[in-house]
């Protein structure tokens, strides 16, 4: 029983191995990236030749690529420039920031990232879930490029003493870390993912499998969460009321479902 044992979890990591590897060729060869880097970090922006409206720039929630964005971005992008946006490590960006990736830190990634894509302000950010504290940070040190918010279920400065206690490295995302260095947690993505975006192709859904199974990604995530208590300290430093009066906000919520993400929205 023993040896048994020892021979299905070898069976079941070079599974994990040879997924591992599909990953890697499906992101080079089946799913290239659509759009620009800039010091490692991916964003890719559509929209008229004759730019009249504020630049909209999507962003994903923790552990998810800025594409899942994409069909509400391709919208947009009819009337106006759309962007979504990879944070290091996520997507098709690369994980080369060290630093430590505090609220302020991505922000400042994304801004860096919109100049040199050549997409001056005013902006319009949609932000989902942790990428509220984002916008927040981004909204603070360039309140006044600012069109306007829509929050997608966002996390807002008003609930962070709530949700900052719980924040941190956690004994699953330090497992997941492991798991995804090997391929495993695309064998779990594959089923959760064709549920949460059920009403989309196939092919959207291979391709987020694809994007979300990298080992890269939950290093990121690592990285973001080490540093949670730092982000939070920042959030409640960047909150001002008086500064941000003057910022149309639109908050967007999903309710109590939870398989409604804002992602899912038809625009």
């Amino acid at each position: 029983l023993y040896a048994l044992t020892w021979i299905i979890f070898l069976i079941f990591l070079f599974m994990a191995f040879v997924e591992s590897v599909t990953i890697a060729h499906q992101m080079t060869t089946e799913y290239p990236a659509p759009g620009q880097y800039h010091k490692g970090i991916h964003i890719y922006c559509k929209g008229p030749a004759e730019r009249k409206s504020p630049a909209v720039v999507f962003l994903g929630g923790g552990s998810v690529p800025g594409w899942a964005w994409q069909q509400a971005a391709d919208h947009v992008s009819a009337y106006a420039t759309a962007c979504t946006y990879d944070r290091s490590g996520y997507g098709w960006s690369y994980n080369g920031n060290n630093n430590p990736r505090t609220n302020n830190a991505i922000a400042s990634e994304l801004y860096d990232t919109l100049k040199a894509e050549g997409i001056e302000g005013p902006y319009i950010l949609v932000p989902h879930s942790i990428s509220g504290q984002y916008t927040w940070a981004f909204a603070h040190k360039h309140v006044s490029e600012m069109a306007g918010l829509v929050l997608c279920d966002a996390q807002s400065p008003l609930n962070i003493d709530m949700s900052c206690p719980s924040v941190g490295v956690s004994p699953i995302t330090t497992l997941q870390r492991s798991f995804d260095a090997i391929g495993v947690t695309r064998m779990a993505a594959e089923g959760s993912l064709s549920v949460a975006v059920k009403s989309r192709s196939q092919k959207y859904v291979d391709q987020m499998v694809a994007l979300v199974s990298q080992g890269r990604l939950s290093e990121a995530s690592f990285q973001e969460a080490s540093a949670a208590q730092s982000s939070c300290e920042q959030t409640r430093e960047n909150w001002d009321p008086v500064k941000f009066s003057n910022i149309p906000v639109i908050v967007v919520s999903s309710g109590i479902n939870i398989n409604a993400t804002c992602e899912n929205y038809e625009v």
